[in-house]
């Protein structure tokens, strides 16, 4: 057997390889991390419903060991202050979540994502029937603020129209103060009208990190293949007698 490597397309694969490995390796380290937590947010939704009453219990929760329970609360919504986030329902298409205040008894307030309208029931005028008046009592998951990033869109104000959900920012523009550090988002109950739909901006986690870390690993044997190949054609790679 003989083998007489070729200098730049064996620095360049070697680079290249080392690039598709550590990407492999990435993904791997991605995966366990993943799973992690996907198995913490299970607990979490898994686990007994908090009930909120007022502020200083809404602010007793700390968000790095409670985001993605459940919480209870009772209030009266705020309709007329409602705000809608732009986002997509896989089966029906671009719309709004509707999050709206909800009043506690101590005059203190929490942001209720309601759920899903598609665009054609933006308008509060096309779903009357969930404008839910009086106390109501809800269950929702608690979930973090969310400031805007780099790639997040601009809110709109003067259109209601926001790709964040920043609680702080949409509490100042809707005036309700004191509010809960948290968005609440509400997943279950019936809704007159069936809309807001609850439930559909829910976090389903996905984890497609192994596939991802097969497919660098593949890329990374085809590259070994066609590294061994191109020198075989040159006639740099073979067994018997070397040319």
């Amino acid at each position: 057997m003989y083998f007489r490597p070729l200098l730049w397309p064996t620095v360049a694969s070697l680079i290249a390889l080392g690039i598709l490995l550590a990407l492999g390796q990435w993904q791997l380290e991605r995966r366990d991390w993943k799973l992690d937590l996907i198995a913490r947010m299970e607990a979490r939704l898994s686990a007994p419903t908090i009930s909120v009453s007022d502020i200083e219990a809404a602010r007793a929760l700390d968000l790095t060991s409670h985001e993605f329970r459940h919480v209870e609360v009772t209030g009266t919504f705020l309709h007329e202050k409602e705000m809608h986030w732009f986002t997509q329902a896989p089966d029906i298409g671009p719309g709004y979540d509707v999050i709206t205040p909800l009043r506690l008894a101590d005059g203190s307030y929490v942001l209720v994502d309601r759920g899903f309208v598609p665009e054609r029931l933006k308008a509060q005028s096309e779903r009357r029937e969930g404008l839910v008046d009086g106390r109501v009592t809800l269950s929702g998951i608690v979930r973090a603020s969310h400031q805007a990033g780099a790639l997040d869109a601009e809110d709109n104000p003067e259109t209601n129209t926001w790709f964040t959900r920043d609680v702080e920012k949409m509490a100042a523009y809707a005036e309700v103060a004191p509010v809960a550090p948290f968005l609440l988002i509400q997943d279950r109950g019936e809704v007159p009208g069936g809309w807001p739909r609850p439930g559909a901006s829910v976090v389903k986690l996905k984890n497609d990190h192994l596939q991802y870390a097969l497919t660098w690993f593949g890329l990374a044997g085809c590259l070994i293949a066609v590294y061994f190949a191109y020198h075989v054609s040159q006639g740099r790679l073979g067994f018997g007698r070397r040319r």
